[in-house]
């Protein structure tokens, strides 16, 4: 190959390059100019939505129309939740208020009688945080749902007791319900009982089981 055709073909073979690499450049830019304006158009438009969401309704008909329509959808949504969750809780028991005091006195005196047998020292006045019924009627109305909660405290502290929770040596047990309580205690104080049975309702029927089964465990380890 003569040097001029040579020269001839390096000069178009360095020139494609050029016009190549140009071409390439030119997408990049356009393609990145393309993805900032898209992305300048969603904020915009995004800014603009939630402008119109919190800006106060224009008093018309048509729109107040479609605001009831979207509390009611939430009212609704609101209504089904609770309903499912009442499938979790017990009916409450019809009971008068004599029938209360006297249920809780003999609880109160069952539970005792079981941490006696057990060893297990509770306070003189303990009463399952319900000292006040023990002297007073409570409310008609409210004899359903108290009644509901002792239940509740009643089988929480019988089965603490039986399952030697209580006891100093257990001490670190009872610390996880209620938030690090020393463990030289060997009292079971009334708050105590409460806040076990708070820490339980406050998980699902399944968190509960797998709680109870998580001490049972400790306890067979220890």
């Amino acid at each position: 190959m003569s040097k001029a055709k040579q020269n001839t073909f390096l000069t178009g073979y360095f020139a494609a390059l050029a016009v190549g690499a140009i071409g390439v450049g030119y997408l990049a830019w356009s393609a990145s100019s393309g993805a900032t304006e898209a992305a300048e158009k969603y904020e915009a438009t995004k800014t603009q939505l939630d402008k119109l969401q919190k800006a106060k309704i224009f008093p018309k008909q048509e729109n107040v129309e479609a605001k009831k329509k979207q509390v009611a959808g939430f009212t609704e949504q609101v209504a089904a939740l609770n309903d499912n969750l009442r499938k979790y809780q017990p009916a409450l028991e019809t009971m008068d208020a004599s029938a209360f005091q006297a249920k809780l006195q003999r609880l109160r005196d069952g539970l005792q009688t079981e941490a006696k047998n057990a060893n297990v020292k509770l306070p003189d006045n303990f009463d399952l945080g319900m000292g006040t019924y023990l002297s007073a009627f409570p409310e008609t109305e409210a004899v359903p749902r108290l009644n509901a909660w002792l239940e509740g405290l009643n089988f929480v502290v019988s089965t603490l007791i039986s399952k030697q929770h209580l006891q100093s040596s257990k001490a670190d047990m009872v610390s996880g319900f209620t938030g690090g309580r020393s463990a030289s205690s060997k009292d079971l104080t009334t708050d105590e009982a409460t806040a076990m049975i708070r820490h339980l309702k406050s998980l699902d029927p399944e968190e509960q089981k797998a709680e109870v089964g998580k001490k049972e465990e400790h306890d067979e380890v220890g």
